[in-house]
């Protein structure tokens, strides 16, 4: 889970707790409901919350590397969510790579296969948990690798996919 999610989390049980409080107990425990409620609201404009720092030093945060193939630039797509994901998440590498750039494309990020790149770029995986989702060659290419850095069978979901023809 990342650090926003146990933030949420807390900040739910929180209100939930404090609201029975309130009703059952004394009407003062509205006042923790409502200082819950600012440093949400403050949060979202400044984009720190006490909580977050506290999560942070405790090492919630958890690393995640997202290797996005595709052949050339225009089939890569949702780039700015991603690259906002990057200035956002400190954890969070996104590493998109092209099989078949021209050189029109003027493309300086990571060539190959996708499975080539991970190869290339990653050492060992024991400890992660990887999700494929692509044409079945390209699963079919990178559960071995993946195994064959460390990451066991059971921590390898994935989900393949065809393309329809245009009709």
């Amino acid at each position: 889970m990342t650090v926003e999610r146990y933030l949420r989390l807390i900040a739910g049980l929180l209100i939930l707790v404090s609201l029975a409080l309130g009703w059952w107990v004394s009407p003062w425990f509205y006042l923790l409901t409502a200082f819950v409620g600012l440093n949400l609201f403050q949060s979202g404009f400044t984009n720190w919350c006490p909580m977050m720092a506290i999560l942070r030093k405790a090492g919630v945060e958890r690393p995640a590397s997202y290797y996005y193939g595709a052949r050339g630039p225009k089939d890569l797509f949702h780039l700015e969510e991603l690259e906002e994901l990057v200035r956002d998440l400190p954890s969070f590498a996104f590493v998109p790579a092209l099989s078949e750039p021209s050189d029109d494309d003027g493309w300086t990020g990571e060539t190959g296969l996708i499975t080539d790149v991970v190869d290339r770029m990653e050492e060992d995986l024991a400890e992660v948990d990887a999700y494929l989702c692509g044409p079945p060659p390209m699963v079919d290419a990178a559960i071995p690798l993946l195994e064959a850095r460390g990451v066991p069978e059971s921590h390898i979901y994935f989900d393949k996919f065809t393309i329809t023809a245009e009709q």
